[in-house]
């Protein structure tokens, strides 16, 4: 694992503790991550499940819009990367919408916000750029969430 992943996921992972004022309210929260990156993926649902969060993870698209279509009831948001092989994140927001137009979308991505094309930035409701930290995507989750 290269240093500046490592020193990206203490930052992501600094304390395992969250004070109790800015944690979200998890509990019964279900949010699913989708990333084809295996430290990312499980980094986050780590992180999530320490938040209270229920979590659901697939390392592609394809997975994940499966999860969405048997379980998009009891998804509340979907945390997803930009760029991924054969169904990349436009095109899994695109479906994503139309199985489900509730569910709140956080997009990441290790490219810049002006790199990524407008029909993806319109369609999530918050992009966060990697590397970010713990309480970036929670404060993502909360405001999405509570929208």
């Amino acid at each position: 694992m290269s240093q500046q992943k490592k020193s990206w996921l203490r930052a992501l992972f600094g304390g395992r503790e969250m004070p109790p004022d800015k944690a979200p309210a998890g509990a019964k929260r279900t949010i699913l991550v989708i990333d084809d990156d295996p430290s990312f993926l499980n980094g986050i649902k780590e992180m999530l499940l320490a938040a209270e969060f229920a979590v659901l993870a697939a390392d592609s698209g394809v997975k994940g819009l499966n999860l969405v279509r048997y379980s998009a009831h009891k998804i509340n948001a979907v945390v997803v990367d930009c760029r991924m092989p054969r169904l990349d994140g436009l095109d899994t927001v695109r479906y994503l919408r139309e199985l489900s137009p509730q569910t709140k979308v956080i997009a990441v991505s290790g490219v810049p916000p002006a790199d990524i094309p407008a029909p993806f930035r319109e369609n999530v409701d918050h992009f966060l750029e990697k590397p970010f930290h713990r309480q970036q995507l929670l404060d993502a989750l909360t405001a999405a969430l509570a929208g």
